[in-house]
């Protein structure tokens, strides 16, 4: 019978053989006598024949036997052959594919294979199978790795149909050549409507990637939860146990450094931190959008806030990207007018509420991270690290997605109720991007002991570091076997790459900015790409063993820490500053720096603080309750190990989301 030999020993049906526990079953030694081929290449000799005999898969132009020659076992077999490419026509390799005969109620299932590495297939069917006298409407589908442990720890390959079908063919007879077909896996969305690396969701706006649906049911519950009320926020139940707590000058301290937005801070001269946040080129619409600064002090344990700088637009409510601004900031301070300083700390309050929603959390954590699912989805499937990532990229795309319609897009939340004008979400997002690199990254020091956010990154990125380290050099023959799909995924993610910006100077810590020293590729319009390449080296060498595999393990440490801990802390901190419109609304409607104009009051049906708590309060998907049993349990053990200084700093380990699917 004709057989299809599938790759490096990853089992394609539901339970298939695995290994040790956490560790993918690794292929037997080859035999150099009698070596086996992929199915989809052109076998060799004393290998099963396809129907007609040998094919030639570098003719596009394939010739094909009738179908009343190829007789198995007394039955007419047929075959559909050709390759699959990308929209631009680049092969897909290592693909799975399934036949089905397309019938309205239950297709048939008629054979299976995997393209090879320059996306060819050939797939052998009996026609009988779709029925008496049926003419079969056929096609294909694209089968797509998931990753499954089992409860004893054994990882155990699954597949899960694409959304999106590859070809059909309508009332076939014969063997078919469909020569080169382009399939819409994992595209990138245009640059014009998207000035960052996104998912295009193709024709008819499907989603490229599954919905967790776990979370649509919790999401939905706490939607539910809602109807009599949103219950009070962090500081609502601080301010009522100690009133004024709130609106401290300390309590500013700690937001900046341990709240929502953890700001990467500046440091002047004087030894003063400051903490900045700015709409400068980005038009603003019907919000006051002038940009803040907020000077702190380290002194006697407390981080105070001591002074903010406010640059309004010259002409006050210009909407334009280019309009101007005041060359002197108005300064104030805490010693001045207390009913001002007030005032200016409410403003500070609400720019570090709307800039840290818009930059820190949808920029680098949400958007960040789908630039690099893009091309790790189209391009990893055979080398060991999808099991160590794929996990942790599910639901981005989808929650992204339904972030661009609810939130940042022209008639979203932040539009009606925020500074930014249409397409400045876009911009400001934009202007983050050339800063982020996943080379170089290091989380910043703590600048004292309560700095509770730098220390648990720090302890975090000690996990991470342990567990990848571990799991590269249990699978390191799997990785540099398959290191190809690394090589596409590199190219794939500096091509699409925004261009690099320069990070300015005067910070605090540079240890999470993108330096100037990090190794540069070109994007796809020539400029230097501020995502630095994972590897230049098609294949691994001695030579460039050990740089590669450096750079696998900081990549690999990075996407875990801004998937897991790092989106953790700051997405579940959103109801806590922004549940009480009267203390922090995403805007302000005028320049409150006049005392005639009125400050705003709690509005219990305010939107932003009804999406704050049910996004915040949505917890399906962390690591330690592993719903979808994709973790490795490896992680969970780390993190088990360090629970106690977890708890200490204010993050209970069983919080920790395990991606960011909400």
């Amino acid at each position: 019978k004709l057989q299809f030999l599938y790759f490096i020993g990853i089992p394609f049906e539901m339970g298939g053989a695995c290994g040790k526990q956490g560790q993918q079953q690794q292929p037997p030694e080859k035999d150099t006598k009698k070596q086996q081929q992929p199915a989809a290449k052109p076998p060799k000799e004393n290998q099963p024949q396809p129907p007609g005999g040998k094919q030639n898969f570098s003719n596009p132009a394939i010739v094909v036997a009738s179908a009343s020659e190829v007789i198995r076992e007394g039955k007419k077999q047929q075959s559909v052959q050709g390759r699959v490419v990308d929209l631009a026509g680049k092969p897909i390799g290592n693909l799975k594919l399934k036949l089905f005969d397309d019938d309205l109620v239950l297709d048939d299932r008629l054979g299976e294979g995997v393209t090879d590495s320059d996306g060819n297939f050939c797939l052998t069917y009996d026609p009988s199978s779709a029925g008496l006298l049926d003419k079969p409407d056929l096609k294909i589908e694209a089968f797509l790795p998931k990753t499954r442990y089992t409860r004893e720890g054994v990882l155990v390959q699954r597949f899960s149909k694409a959304p999106k079908t590859v070809t059909t063919m309508h009332n076939v007879t014969d063997n078919v050549n469909v020569g080169d077909v382009k399939a819409h896996l994992w595209e990138y969305a245009d640059r014009s409507e998207w000035p960052t690396p996104r998912a295009d969701h193709g024709p008819g706006d499907e989603l490229v990637q599954d919905t967790d649906m776990g979370n649509v049911v919790t999401v939905l519950k706490k939607l539910g939860s809602t109807l009599g009320g949103l219950p009070e926020n962090y500081t609502m139940k601080m301010e009522a146990a100690q009133p004024g707590s709130t609106t401290s000058d300390t309590f500013h301290g700690e937001l900046v450094l341990n709240g929502f937005n953890p700001v990467l801070l500046k440091k002047d001269a004087s030894g003063r931190y400051c903490a900045e946040f700015a709409y400068e080129g980005v038009s603003v619409d019907g919000f006051w959008g002038p940009n803040v600064a907020g000077y702190f002090k380290l002194a006697g344990g407390a981080f105070t806030l001591e002074e903010v700088h406010i640059t309004k637009r010259v002409g006050g409510f210009q909407s334009s990207p280019d309009a101007m601004y005041a060359k002197e900031p108005e300064v104030h301070t805490a010693d001045g007018d207390s009913d001002m300083w007030g005032r200016v700390k409410l403003l500070f309050r609400t720019s570090y509420l709307m800039v840290g929603q818009i930059v820190t959390h949808l920029g680098t954590c949400h958007f960040n991270i789908e630039q690099y699912v893009v091309p790790f989805f189209k391009h990893v499937r055979l080398n060991p690290i999808f099991a160590l990532l794929s996990p942790h990229k599910q639901g981005t795309v989808s929650i992204n997605k339904i972030a661009d319609a609810t939130l940042t897009n022209d008639t979203g939340i932040f539009r009606e109720h925020a500074p930014p004008a249409p397409g400045a979400c876009h911009d400001m997002i934009h202007r983050a991007f050339g800063e982020l690199n996943w080379h170089g990254f290091s989380p910043r020091d703590p600048i004292y002991e309560g700095h509770k956010f730098a220390r648990l990154q720090c302890l975090f990125w000690e996990i991470a570091g342990e567990y990848v380290e571990c799991y590269i050099k249990e699978h390191q023959d799997g990785i540099e076997r398959e290191w190809a799909e690394v090589k596409m995924f590199s190219d794939e993610l500096v091509l699409n790459s925004v261009a690099y910006k320069e990070p300015g100077e005067g910070w605090q810590d540079e240890n999470e900015l993108n330096k100037t020293t990090s190794p540069r590729g070109v994007n796809k319009l020539g400029q230097q790409a501020a995502v630095s390449p994972i590897t230049t080296d098609q294949t691994i060498t001695p030579e460039n063993r050990a740089k590669n595999i450096e750079n696998l393990t900081q990549l690999c440490r990075y996407l875990l820490l801004f998937t897991t801990m790092r989106h953790t802390f700051i997405h579940d901190k959103q109801y806590d500053i922004g549940g009480d419109s009267s203390y922090c609304p995403l805007g302000l409607a005028g320049d409150i720096t006049d005392p005639s104009i009125q400050l705003p009051e709690y509005d219990p049906s305010y939107v932003p603080a009804l999406v704050a708590y049910v996004l915040s309060q949505s917890k399906h998907g962390t690591i330690m309750k592993d719903e979808d049993s994709n973790i490795r349990p490896h992680l969970k053990t780390l993190l088990s190990q360090k629970a106690s200084a977890f708890q200490e700093l204010g993050m209970p380990v069983e919080e920790i989301r395990s991606c960011i699917n909400v």
